[in-house]
């Protein structure tokens, strides 16, 4: 059996990765949330069924569907995340940081913790697209990529086999016509 230290990159990669995107957002999601009436509930309801899908995908290994849901929900998260914080910051600011509030602290860290979540998930999805590849998701067919093969040419001949004759009744060997072998 090989310790993790001798394992290639790859592999080590391949068994850890999603366990720490998924711990990663899960953690900061709820740091994010400290702060009460901060971000909107649908904040909470998004980073949710990131976290369910994520956990899916860990669970089911060789199923593409499931990390090919992560990524596509970790991407619309990103955009959803910078309209929460951009709608939501400012008033939030107002009414937490005013006149020596001691909420302001509060507000500050989850505010943080919303903006440091927000600025991984572009790295985060760049590992879950090579993950999504690795599984051989839809998105192996990009050029370049010498592993797609899923597409059949239907407009080429079907190759036959020459050394395969058909068996045709009444037919002597004397009235077969000559193949060469």
């Amino acid at each position: 059996m090989s310790s993790p230290m001798n394992l290639p990159i790859s592999s080590i990669m391949d068994k850890w990765a999603l366990k720490v995107i998924v711990a990663t957002h899960f953690l900061l999601t709820v740091w994010a949330l400290l702060a009460s009436n901060f971000l909107p509930s649908g904040y909470l309801y998004m980073n949710t069924i990131i976290t369910l899908t994520g956990l899916w995908s860990i669970a089911m290994q060789d199923n593409k569907d499931s990390v090919q849901m992560f990524f596509i929900f970790h991407l619309i998260s990103i955009l959803t995340d910078i309209i929460f914080l951009g709608v939501m910051f400012g008033p939030a600011q107002t009414k937490y940081c005013q006149d020596g509030n001691q909420r302001c602290s509060d507000f500050r860290f989850s505010a943080g913790m919303a903006i440091i979540n927000l600025l991984i998930k572009p790295l985060s999805a760049c590992f879950l697209f090579m993950e999504l590849r690795r599984r051989g998701g839809i998105y192996t067919s990009f050029p370049g990529n010498p592993g797609s093969s899923g597409y059949e040419n239907i407009d080429q001949p079907i190759p036959t086999n020459q050394q395969v004759e058909a068996a045709q009744p009444h037919q002597s060997a004397m009235e077969r016509p000559y193949l060469p072998q």
